[in-house]
């Protein structure tokens, strides 16, 4: 009987070493109540400055590339959102060095890709982009827009011009709400005053 109990001991020890070893990234994904997602529209305004060269976007996680969520060729002007939590580095490539071959597989060319945006090929022109942003449920951001002017001499960090939308139907009930009741306590201590 002694043997039957370590043993359901020793079971109920291991399950909750294992739920607290994967409890940390079952939570990774998510966020905290009373916040939320938005998308950050990233654009590039010179591409067509560049017309010899292919742009690029490569998701990093850290500062490791991760060709496994993709390569993405920049389309006219749009950097495409990747997992919300990558940041996303564009670089830019002579047309006649561009390889098609290594970024159609991510999967099975992790390694080639890697290679190829490490080497005197590529050119990384801007890093550390966020495609997506967690903020207050109560936050008036509506959206961000992020504008990026490419030289091919540096790499950008930060973006030249950002336009934050906010929700104006929701910021005039932060003002006016409080301007409200304020009269109205103001209004009440005069009556009550006066009907002395």
């Amino acid at each position: 009987m002694s043997i039957s109990k370590n043993n359901k001991m020793r079971k109920i020890i291991i399950t909750i070493i294992l739920v607290l070893l994967v409890l940390p990234f079952v939570r990774a994904d998510m966020i905290s109540r009373g916040q939320r997602y938005i998308q950050i529209e990233n654009k590039i305004l010179n591409v067509d400055d560049y017309s010899d060269y292919v742009f690029i976007s490569v998701c990093k996680l850290g500062d490791e590339i991760a060709p496994y969520q993709g390569i993405k060729v920049i389309d006219k002007d749009n950097i495409l959102p990747y997992y919300k939590f990558c940041s996303v580095s564009v670089y830019a490539i002579k047309k006649s060095d561009f390889d098609t071959d290594i970024i159609e597989n991510p999967h099975e060319n992790r390694n080639k890709i890697i290679e190829y945006l490490t080497s005197s090929k590529t050119k990384e022109v801007i890093s550390g982009i966020r495609t997506s942003k967690v903020i207050s449920d109560s936050s008036t951001v509506k959206s961000i827009e992020n504008t990026y002017i490419i030289d091919l001499t540096q790499i950008k960090s930060q973006p030249d011009e950002q336009i934050t939308e906010r929700n104006i139907l929701l910021l005039l009930s932060y003002i006016i709400l409080p301007i409200i009741s304020l009269l109205a306590i103001v209004i009440l201590l005069r009556r009550r005053k006066c009907s002395y």
